[in-house]
């Protein structure tokens, strides 16, 4: 249910920890209508670096609005951010996406540990259309015995659908939890399967 523009909103719903660090650039996002409410990049210029993905709600708008007084929505888009937003659109509406590899060197991932930053990377290598558990993603950072660290990594993630934490499951083949809510995780998983 999306919040009337005269509450604030929750600012513990948004899972980003945005660091702007220092420096003199402008903070901007754009705002992506899909069919499960508005997603949104956030990102800073120059240089260009990705600061966040919100995933799709209902009140994503107000929320940004809130969490984000300053910013400047006015800003050309800087072509990792232009990239980011059309394959991020496509997704949403079902269209075969492109490998986002050369994402990875254009996010901001502020003050997360090492360890933090090798789960988000081992969960960027999942295939599309593939799912790994949190059992695997623990495993593949050389922490066998961290499937809980994984799980709280996951509910931190500052770059849903791109770090694709909805492909990450529970051992037993549960679908787990998910920042967007379970119903949003299971129709995703549904559009990698049906491309």
């Amino acid at each position: 249910m999306a919040q009337s523009p005269s509450k604030k909103p929750d600012q513990t719903s948004s899972s980003l920890d945005l660091n702007p660090g220092p420096g003199n650039f402008k903070l901007s996002y754009r705002i992506i209508p899909t069919a499960w409410g508005d997603a949104a990049v956030v990102f800073r210029n120059p240089p260009c670096f990705i600061q966040g993905i919100f995933l799709p709600s209902p009140d994503t708008a107000t929320r940004l609005r809130y969490l984000f007084p300053e910013s400047d929505v006015s800003t050309p888009y800087p072509p990792p951010a232009k990239t980011l937003i059309r394959w991020i659109s496509d997704y949403f509406m079902g269209k075969p996406v492109r490998d986002p590899n050369p994402m990875w060197e254009w996010l901001d991932f502020g003050p997360v540990t090492l360890l933090q930053k090798a789960v988000y990377h081992a969960t960027f290598r999942i295939p599309y259309g593939q799912t790994r558990s949190y059992r695997q993603i623990a495993e593949a950072v050389g922490k066998p015995g961290a499937s809980r660290f994984v799980g709280n990594t996951m509910a931190k993630n500052p770059f849903p659908v791109l770090i694709p934490c909805h492909r990450v499951i529970l051992s037993n083949g549960g679908i787990g939890q998910f920042g967007g809510g379970v119903d949003l995780k299971q129709k995703m998983l549904e559009i990698e399967a049906t491309i």
